[in-house]
């Protein structure tokens, strides 16, 4: 129980920081432009959006031989609802100039990427779309980084397309995401190494 308590509150603070990209209005990465140009042409809320794709990429993943696990789904599912929660609380202020937004983008993404690092570390287990991501790379015998890429660039397109929010922060996540979760994920291993040789011998 304590395991999934602290996985809840991960994906909380993931999805504080999901909700402070999308309002630092400087644009944002491929996935969430799409989610933005869902909700935006249908009913959906941005984190009805979220969960929609989350489950289509899990689904997908499945027929592709990659089954998924409970934390796969508790993600699919409960970042979703916590940003639609964040939104109509409305406490992140909206951004409306570039070196605001930037800020806000920041710190939005180093509560993202602590986030991804958090849940890997405690689960060693990947969000919806990474899951995705496995699946393609074993059809087509592709490395990880190359079907991410080709992944990614795909959801750009047809989000752009759809009008999904691009601007400088949509290069700005491309950049520095994967460098955030390398120095979490080794400030994280530090700590919980630390813990572990403190911890009393019985």
């Amino acid at each position: 129980m304590k395991l999934y308590a602290y996985l809840t509150f991960i994906m909380f603070l993931v999805a504080l920081g999901v909700v402070m990209l999308i309002h630092a209005n400087v644009g944002l990465p491929p996935w969430d432009m799409f989610h933005i140009a869902l909700s935006e042409r249908t009913t959906l809320t941005i984190g009805m959006s979220a969960i929609l794709t989350g489950l289509v990429c899990i689904l997908i993943a499945y027929l592709l031989g990659v089954k998924p696990g409970f934390i796969t789904l508790m993600d699919a599912v409960l970042i979703g609802l916590f940003v639609d929660l964040i939104i109509f609380l409305d406490f992140i202020p909206e951004q409306s100039t570039m070196f605001y937004g930037l800020v806000q983008l920041i710190v939005g993404l180093l509560l993202v990427s602590f986030g991804i690092a958090s849940i890997y570390h405690v689960n060693m287990s990947f969000g919806p779309r990474d899951s995705l991501v496995i699946a393609v790379s074993r059809q087509l015998s592709l490395s990880q980084g190359i079907s991410k890429l080709i992944t990614e660039v795909l959801v750009f397109i047809i989000a752009f397309l759809l009008g999904g929010p691009f601007g400088v922060g949509t290069i700005v996540v491309a950049l520095l995401v994967g460098v955030f979760i390398d120095v979490w994920a080794g400030i994280i291993k530090k700590l919980d190494k630390g813990e572990r040789e403190e911890m009393p011998l019985v």
